[in-house]
């Protein structure tokens, strides 16, 4: 109890906040160009999710949405292979907008939550699974998208990248299905963040724009799984910290800085707590570079094609992601590109516009 009265004043000083800095975080990585069929694929999955979402939604709705740029993220961390693999990996995207969304956004009922991602499931593991429904609410027309891109990803995948892509989704499923737990630590709730975002399935497209299907044997070896959560955790913790002034906006406070702020005794204000996501996300990009120089040297050495040029994949979606979260009007209130982010700006827009309603 000692610890959570000393935390009053910082909770004070959060519901208070107006603007923090933010600092520039480096990345050792370099970012490469996006696919070059990207404005192709991106208006191909526009135009296909469209048909799956309100049709009531207003030519403003659709700008705002296509501002997001939310194909793009498909062509920036899979920035290879076919045309057709570009448009595939994009309308991926905008499905895990619809399925991730709508929950998120209580479009999907909480009573119903188990049912919807089972019905998703089932489709991925069955393909001759057919749902059974007439009526147009939401999740049927999640449903529908799913019967009509699964279709695509199955015939696009070598079969075990097809296994991979539905064990991925699966992990994902499961833990959106799941009650959230009550933390205990920062670590468990980078943990739990790990799976309940759509960031692993990204792997198996990879694989597909490369036409190679990595044995289950280096995909399941230690070190390899600490690759793969160190480069998820440092997407989901730079996330955390460039989504913060939106998620602030709508009362949201299920993020790293906030249970740094509430957790951890050294943190004494929001911007210490956004300091030290910071330095953790520069942590985890070093853990991601050394397991990933330890396996790369491995699989050459030993002859591993496939996996070395997998691996070799694998940096730039941490890079590109980056990229991706600075251009996207998503992880904030206004269109911002690279060094024009001003935090200090974006609070006080977005908490102007919460308590006016402007």
């Amino acid at each position: 109890m000692a610890l959570a009265l000393d935390k009053i004043y910082a909770i004070e000083k959060l519901l208070g906040l107006k603007n923090f800095h933010l600092p520039k975080i480096p990345c050792s990585i370099p970012s490469v160009p996006c696919h070059p069929d990207s404005i192709y694929a991106s208006n191909k999955a526009h135009e296909w999710a469209y048909k799956f979402m309100d049709p009531k939604m207003t030519a403003a709705d659709r700008k705002a949405l296509e501002d997001w740029k939310i194909p793009m993220f498909a062509t920036l961390v899979v920035p290879f292979g076919s045309k057709r693999n570009a448009v595939i990996c994009s309308k991926y995207s905008m499905f895990a907008l619809l399925v991730d969304d709508s929950v998120d956004e209580g479009f999907v009922e909480s009573t119903i939550l188990q049912d919807y991602y089972s019905t998703i499931l089932n489709h991925l593991h069955n393909p001759n699974f057919k749902i059974q429904a007439s009526d147009d609410h939401l999740p049927l027309r999640v449903y529908r998208a799913t019967e009509e891109l699964v279709t695509e990803i199955r015939s696009s995948m070598l079969p075990p990248v097809y296994a991979h892509f539905v064990a991925q989704f699966e992990r994902y499923a499961l833990s959106r299905m799941a009650s959230r737990p009550k933390f205990q630590s920062v670590k468990q709730y980078i943990e739990w963040r790990r799976f309940d975002v759509f960031l692993e399935p990204i792997f198996s497209f990879i694989e597909m724009a490369l036409e190679v299907a990595v044995p289950d044997t280096e995909l399941e070896s230690e070190d390899y799984l600490i690759l793969r959560d160190a480069g998820i955790d440092y997407i989901s913790m730079y996330n955390d910290v460039l989504s913060f002034a939106k998620e602030f906006a709508c009362n949201k406070l299920l993020n790293l800085p906030v249970l740094l702020l509430l957790s951890d005794p050294e943190v004494e204000s929001f911007q210490n707590a956004v300091d030290k996501s910071c330095k953790m996300i520069v942590d985890k990009e070093q853990e991601f570079v050394y397991y990933h120089n330890i396996l790369i040297t491995q699989a050459r050495g030993e002859g591993k094609h496939a996996f070395v040029k997998y691996l070799e994949c694998l940096p730039t979606v941490l890079s590109n992601t980056l990229y991706y979260h600075y251009s996207s009007a998503r992880y904030h209130p206004a269109f911002i590109t690279g060094e024009k982010f001003d935090a200090n700006w974006c609070l006080d827009t977005v908490i102007n516009h919460r308590r006016t309603g402007r």
